[in-house]
């Protein structure tokens, strides 16, 4: 399995607080983000480090503010972007965070700087009312997270269609020739009078003044006529065709995807329209995912005496051969509606709980995938007592640089091979995702990041147990749970990951001949010099080749 696209955020590092709430909102799959907000830093071998992260990543994503331009550091990351952007298929996005930052970027157009790029290539703008910094919020600044979201799509899409290009034959990433027109295609997302655009700049044209706000070049399509590399959910649980789902069956929807242990997106309120693109996440053609569609009571009769409707609707969006479930929750029963028993034959009808659904939902993909397929957890942070948003940033932002570490640590093995996503859990999450786990493997990796750093290792170590204690005792039910179901023996490798505390426990196994010995440790150590704000550190060296050692042995076991 090849390595994960990489990611690089250029930045100011007085910019850090609103890059990590971008972040916390940028959704793009398995990849690797790597952060630049090293201004601070002398030129010298570290620079030759940063331009090769730039070399050899696929996106580079700049957030332009008055600082960033007025730093040697981050203009050089900038100088750098551009010209890897014009010799290679790098994904080049810049986003203006000030209206100094415009006027930046204006003058380099009438300088005849940005001359790596098309005439007409656009910014991201989020300078808000000219205050700068618009930040993303779901109550005071919701159209910032679409804006945000719909980013990260055309950033997967592009990463998809290269990938793809590379596989036909076309030039591959790192060639030093400029890409053909066909390589330079744009995506463009229309939002009433702005756009989004993502573009593969190619040769050089010569820069004129503007405001980086160039026409549109075409519409995009959307929805569930997608073209090839999009995404490949396993459920598509639909809001309400026309209208809106009743807030008791919302409720219902929410504790269903909770349950879930499959890949799973949603469709909002008035997906069936043909113009609402918006309220449908986007389904590749490769996927047969089986739609899910919740209704109130209200409605329970009709879909019994009718229920090809569903089916009608999304195949006059383009689906083909739609597999569709008509759910019912238990709770809001109809005697009018009845649930079908199995075989399945669809659509069909359920009459579940969300839990029960939950779980037959992921019995329906079981057969697609081997037995001794494998699929890495890894713990996510975050509780119902602490909701502080900056925690909650800061949390998520170290969570998903560990998710991606460890993806690219476990995509070595090829015999099985990892089964992307990677899943993450929380508390009583983990225990359900062990009884529905698709295979029979589990990579399961808790962390520290919960664990205050204390210079006290007794305290450290007897934190670190009870977490294993925790997933010990939920791995113990599980098995037998799977047993009386017939499904096979879960085989698990379990791995602490030390971000906060690496130093007290400096080994490659945990040090105990008992209930915890066959925990393997992977330490994060702190650097000399503290290392980047936000950003994780390398795993030390010498634990990690431990590691790999030990997870291809495990790997090898049947």
């Amino acid at each position: 399995m090849g390595e994960a696209p990489r990611i690089v955020f250029s930045y100011a590092g007085d910019d850090d607080w609103w890059v990590e709430i971008f972040k916390s909102y940028f959704k793009v799959g398995v990849v690797q983000i790597v952060p630049c907000g090293a201004d601070i830093a002398a030129f010298g071998p570290l620079k030759e480090a940063l331009d090769e992260q730039i070399e050899h990543s696929a996106v580079v994503v700049a957030f332009v503010s008055q600082k960033y331009t007025k730093k040697v550091w981050t203009v050089a990351e900038w100088e750098k972007s551009l010209s890897e952007a014009q010799r290679r298929r790098l994904i080049f996005v810049p986003i203006m965070l000030e209206a100094d930052a415009i006027v930046w970027w204006q003058t380099l157009r009438r300088d005849g700087k940005l001359t790596a790029l098309s005439v007409d290539y656009q910014y991201v703008d989020f300078t808000g009312d000219g205050s700068g910094f618009a930040v993303p919020s779901l109550k005071e600044n919701p159209e910032g997270i679409r804006t945000i979201a719909k980013l990260a799509e055309e950033i997967r899409k592009q990463l998809a269609r290269t990938v793809a290009a590379e596989e036909i034959g076309e030039k591959p990433t790192g060639t030093k020739e400029p890409p053909t027109e066909k390589d330079r295609k744009q995506l463009v997302e229309t939002k009433g009078a702005d756009e989004i655009r993502v573009e593969m700049p190619g040769t050089k044209e010569t820069g004129q003044s503007g405001s980086g706000r160039g026409p549109s070049q075409g519409p995009e399509t959307s929805g569930p006529e997608q073209q090839r590399g999009q995404d490949t959910p396993q459920v598509v649980i639909l809001g309400h065709p026309t209208a809106s789902l009743p807030s008791d069956i919302r409720a219902e929807v929410k504790d269903l995807t909770t349950a879930m242990a499959v890949s799973v997106v949603p469709w909002k309120d008035g997906w069936r329209e043909p113009e609402a693109k918006a309220c449908r996440s986007i389904v590749g053609p490769d996927a047969s995912p089986i739609f899910v569609q919740p209704i109130p009571k209200a409605e329970a009769r009709d879909y019994a005496a009718d229920r090809l409707k569903t089916n009608t609707a999304l195949k006059e969006l383009g689906c083909i051969d739609p597999r569709v479930t008509i759910w019912l929750p238990e709770k809001f029963h109809d005697p009018s509606f009845c649930g079908d028993s199995d075989p399945v034959t669809f659509p069909t009808l359920r009459t579940d709980s969300p839990a029960n659904l939950a779980q037959w939902l992921s019995e329906q993909f079981r057969g697609a995938v081997v037995e001794d397929a494998m699929i890495l957890q890894v713990q996510g942070i975050g509780s119902a007592e602490d909701t502080k948003p900056e925690t909650a940033a800061q949390g998520q932002l170290m969570i998903d640089q560990l998710i991606n570490q460890m993806w690219n640590i476990v995509s070595v093995v090829k015999k099985p091979r990892p089964t992307p996503p990677p899943w993450p859990f929380w508390d009583t999450l983990f225990r359900r995702q062990l009884e529905q786990l698709p295979g029979s493997r589990a990579v399961v990796a808790v962390h520290d990041l919960d664990i205050a750093p204390n210079p006290d290792r007794k305290a450290v170590r007897k934190k670190v147990e009870l977490k294993f204690d925790r997933i010990l005792r939920d791995v113990e039910t599980a098995q037998q749970l799977r047993k009386q179901k017939g499904d096979p023996k879960l085989k698990v490798f379990c791995t602490a990951l030390l971000v906060n505390n690496a130093e007290h426990l400096p080994f490659t196994n945990y040090p105990d001949d008992g209930r915890y010995k066959d925990w393997r440790i992977l330490g994060f150590p702190t650097p000399e010099g503290g290392g980047t704000k936000g950003a994780l550190p390398p795993p030390d060296p010498a634990s990690l080749a431990v590691f790999r050692s030990n997870l291809y042995a495990w790997a090898a076991t049947l």
